[in-house]
């Protein structure tokens, strides 16, 4: 089986009001980045400063008018090339196929891999902890002590005062 992809160079990186209008090299900036998915790399082919391309992609990212033209230039790549969330993750299942039939075990663990990020397994796992008012306060109490002071507290055989 052998699939074919014809990569289309992204020319215009549209907005949708004259508010939100890029310049050049955020333009520069937002057709690299759709490209090959590394802000950094992106900002230095946009003609940033190499050393602190990094910094200055975090920048950009933060930027309103830049999130919108990614996303609007991505859901044009989606369209142009007919992809979906679900037909990567078809396509990616019929590869693993392949390779099981090929006996292939390594390409096998790298498409699994693949559906894992796709379906968000190896995000962070959150946790919202919600506290009362007395442990805030003792939360804060702890705050304000030295470094001695809490060593002191750790060390101590009974923290808790019958």
């Amino acid at each position: 089986m052998v699939f074919r992809v014809r990569v289309r160079r992204i020319d215009a990186v549209p907005t949708s009001t004259d508010r939100h209008r890029l310049r050049p090299k955020q333009e520069a900036f937002v057709r690299a980045f759709v490209t090959n998915g590394n802000a950094a790399a992106a900002a230095r082919a946009a003609g940033y400063a190499a050393g602190s391309a990094g910094v200055s992609a975090a920048r950009l990212l933060t930027k309103a008018n830049v999130q919108e033209a990614i996303a609007i230039a991505r859901q044009q790549v989606e369209s142009q090339f007919e992809i979906d969330r679900q037909r990567v993750l078809s396509e990616l299942q019929a590869a693993i196929d392949l390779a099981r039939e090929q006996g292939n075990p390594a390409a096998m663990i790298a498409g699994w891999r693949e559906i894992a990020k796709i379906c968000g397994y190896y995000e962070p796992e959150r946790k919202q902890i919600d506290i009362s008012v007395s442990a805030k306060r003792l939360l804060d109490q702890f705050e304000t002590m030295s470094d001695a002071e809490l060593m002191r507290l750790a060390t101590s055989p009974s923290i808790i005062e019958d």
